[in-house]
């Protein structure tokens, strides 16, 4: 079995190729030194990150990006052939359809290109991802039948890379008409979101998925189209209608606020927020990567373990994609999350004692400090509470991750083949939307094909059902024995606050008993000191519990874990009955559909947990 390698673990920015066959030979040096810019900026842009080219290696422009690629990026960029149709039929097309390209020659620089993608060594991106197509059929179809079909399969490949991409390269003449599987077809099903064949619900009312377009205008050969108003200008087109002229930096925010929060996240892996929706997506799969990157050498061990309940090469690189999100959420950023709390309920309990014995005791020696050394506390706090939401939002990022990856993995073994980000965190726009963005493009190693009979789900209940089941049987007894605990302390300290309290109320009214007690500790009496035992320690302990409860928040586990277990355990029971009154594939695709819900509903909890400084 082949080693991972540190780029494995890694989510890939995949680029999808667009455009016409018929470019004259004079534009193609122009076109190739655009593409070069391009995909130096992308490098540049996110240096953590393996690109993944998309390209049908049709006539034209798919064939000029993928030598670029080829000659240039060989060790950076891998290349995928997303075909059509039959690679016998697809062949027959090349060089068809315009006489100033002849289909012998064209053939040759086909098998070339395909040879060279066959030698790269990335085991875990596929050589070609065949679209479905009935060759018998197709055969035994009249010419303007199988050129109907054609354009069908020209349509369903153009969707397959819009969707599947994170960036769309289009490399045409955008004064072209609009026709079936063409690239102006293309560019505007991603710009829109509205898909034909992809199963995508376009009556569905939550948000469509649209991408960013890199567009170059180019010159066609067809003399009946006029010439684009700038040639070669490469030009970015969004959703919303923006257009933006060639690859501009974006002016970096250099404030303050933004110079800590950059210090906290780490410098080597920033976010600006001033840049469009798109590129802010990109640079959290790069953050993601760069983090895979620092602790690479623990996650390469446990994923290659994780892959040796399979062969299949494709269901492994979602493995080993899923170990790396589920290795910095539970491993590395929970723990780190774990500490930061800690040092943030130290700091109020400190402010909250410093409040209580300056309002408790009016004559103590050092009340006139005090007033500074709550100040001067919450500085630290705030700059901990700071950091402890940037880790937090890591941590739950990357969960949710590992969450919607663990999903597909288990569709995919039961031959469920759906990205699951059509079903997933569709309400969550902006902050979120990488995750989904992420699920979907790297769904590209699953290969498309019909959803079949699941064969066996003996895998799928020992790798995914089972475990979740024992995971949650294993939480909640934690989770209600912590949840019990914390209660009867925060209600233990609670009771003696108010006892004392009452106490000293009473003892108000009794001045004398104060005379009787002159033993002083600067400037306390014993009085005193009984007042900070019964009332100041109490009410600051109870401040402590009841954060922590907020911190945790072991009731809605509970409520969470109860409720999951209960799907999986009735999943169980109908994915293993033997009278086969229920389909396992719809039942292990409803269980998928019912977790991604759930794993929803938890991260707009969690996500609505803000923690603040208390105030004077």
């Amino acid at each position: 079995m082949k080693r991972i390698s540190r780029d494995d673990l890694k989510i890939p920015l995949v680029i999808g190729i667009s455009g016409h066959r018929d470019i004259p030979e004079k534009s193609i040096s122009h076109i190739e030194s655009k593409v070069i810019e391009i995909f130096d900026n992308l490098i540049q842009k996110y240096p953590h990150t393996p690109l993944v080219l998309l390209s049908p290696l049709a006539d034209g422009a798919d064939r000029i990006v993928a030598k670029v690629v080829l000659d240039k990026y060989k060790d950076k960029i891998s290349i995928s052939v997303p075909l059509p149709m039959d690679i016998n039929a697809y062949q027959d097309t090349f060089g068809k359809g315009n006489t100033l390209l002849n289909p012998e020659k064209s053939r040759a620089e086909f098998d070339e290109l395909f040879t060279k993608i066959n030698a790269q060594t990335d085991i875990y991106i596929p050589k070609t991802i065949p679209m479905l197509f009935d060759t018998n059929a197709y055969n035994a179809m009249t010419k303007d039948e199988q050129r109907n079909i054609r354009h069908r399969q020209y349509s369903i490949v153009g969707e397959y890379i819009a969707l599947h991409s994170h960036i769309l390269l289009a490399i045409y003449n955008e004064n072209s008409t609009l026709e079936d599987g063409g690239t102006a077809e293309v560019v505007q099903k991603k710009l829109s979101g509205n898909y034909k064949y992809m199963q995508i619900d376009n009556e569905d009312v939550t948000y469509k998925e649209q991408g960013v377009v890199y567009a170059i205008s180019t010159p066609r050969m067809d003399k009946n189209i006029s010439n684009p108003i700038v040639p070669y200008q490469i030009t970015k087109l969004f959703p919303d209608g923006t257009k933006m002229i060639g690859l501009k930096k974006t002016n970096h925010d250099s404030s303050f606020i933004k110079k800590v929060k950059n210090y906290l996240i780490g410098k080597d892996c920033i976010i600006f927020q001033n840049n469009n929706n798109f590129s802010i997506q990109h640079q959290k799969i790069n953050c993601f990567n760069n983090d895979v990157g620092k602790y690479s050498a623990d996650i390469l061990k446990k994923a290659q373990d994780d892959i040796s309940t399979t062969e299949d090469k494709l269901l492994q690189k979602n493995i080993i994609m899923r170990r790396s999100a589920a290795y910095l959420a539970d491993r590395v950023y929970k723990p780190l999350q774990g500490v930061k709390e800690k040092y943030i309920l130290v700091f109020i309990s400190l402010i909250v004692f410093a409040l209580a014995l300056k309002s408790n005791i009016a004559d103590f020696s050092f009340n006139l400090y005090i007033d500074s050394v709550y100040i001067l506390l919450l500085i630290p706090l705030s700059l901990l509470i700071l950091e402890f939401n940037s880790v937090k939002k890591k941590q739950e990022d990357y969960r949710s991750l590992a969450e919607g990856l663990r999903v597909q993995i288990a569709w995919n073994m039961a031959e469920i083949n759906e990205s699951v980000a059509l079903n997933y965190l569709s309400h969550q726009r902006s902050e979120l939307d990488w995750i989904r963005t992420a699920i979907r493009c790297v769904n590209i190693f699953y290969i498309p094909t019909p959803n079949n009979e699941c064969t066996d789900s003996t895998l799928v209940k020992e790798w995914w059902v089972k475990e979740q089941i024992g995971y949650f049987k294993k939480k909640i007894p934690k989770e209600k024995k912590l949840e019990k605990r914390s209660n009867f302390l925060t209600k233990l300290f609670f009771a003696i606050f108010l006892f004392g309290s009452a106490i000293f109320f009473v003892l108000n009214f009794y001045p004398e008993v104060n005379e009787h007690m002159q033993h002083y500790i600067w400037n306390l009496t014993i009085l005193d000191i009984l007042q900070i035992l019964l009332v100041v320690v109490p009410i600051t302990i109870t401040t402590y519990l009841k954060s922590k409860q907020l911190f945790d928040g072991n009731d809605e586990k509970i409520r969470e874990y109860s409720l999951s277990l209960d799907i999986f355990t009735h999943a169980k029971e109908m994915i293993g009955d033997k009278e086969k009154k229920y389909n396992v594939q719809n039942t292990i695709r409803n269980l998928g559909i019912e977790a991604l819900r759930e794993n929803s509903s938890w991260i707009i909890t969690r996500r609505t947990k803000e923690y603040t400084a208390p105030v004077n």
